[in-house]
């Protein structure tokens, strides 16, 4: 696990920089566009990183004590600027990565029985956690990308895979 512990690891490192970039880049108007009809703004996003971030410290302690508790509340809503949410973030983040450096230090590889899914290990939940802050990180940047895609003029057909608009049949070009 040790080579796969430092690429999720470095994956962990690089969320609150990415989030920085488009914080303290992207008019904060902006953010609240949603990309599309029934899809989430970028603050969205952030949103649900920063409340997300509250519940990876929950399951990395109880990873750390050998319990997963499935019923606990993941979903903390925080009513923030996004400002505000960025500094959550990055505070939860840091002191979820020390807690994490203590785990890997620790040089066992933690197991834990989950009553519903049977026996976790520590990598199935640092690899979900890294692809649930890719996910979320992507799906802000695809919501930035939405109106420059629309005024992307005889390019657009290149954006297809990301055009919401256009795969949601209300191509307005």
């Amino acid at each position: 696990m040790e080579g796969e512990f430092a690429a999720i690891r470095a994956l962990l490192s690089l969320t609150v920089p990415r989030w920085r970039g488009i914080v303290e880049t992207v008019p904060h108007d902006a953010l609240e566009l949603p990309a599309a009809a029934g899809e989430w703004s970028v603050l969205g996003c952030l949103r649900h990183m920063a409340e997300a971030e509250r519940a990876w410290a929950r399951r990395l302690e109880e990873f750390r004590d050998g319990r997963v508790n499935p019923r606990a509340p993941d979903h903390i809503e925080l009513t923030m600027t996004p400002d505000e949410l960025l500094a959550a973030l990055a505070e939860g983040r840091e002191a979820n990565l020390t807690v994490l450096d203590g785990l890997a230090a620790d040089g066992a590889t933690p197991t834990s029985q989950h009553p519903e899914w049977g026996g976790v290990t520590l990598g199935h939940f640092l690899n979900g956690w890294t692809a649930h802050d890719l996910q979320h990180t992507v799906q802000a940047e695809e919501a930035l990308m939405q109106p420059l895609i629309r005024r992307s003029g005889v390019w657009r057909q290149v954006f297809a895979d990301h055009d919401l608009e256009a795969r949601a049949g209300h191509d307005s070009s």
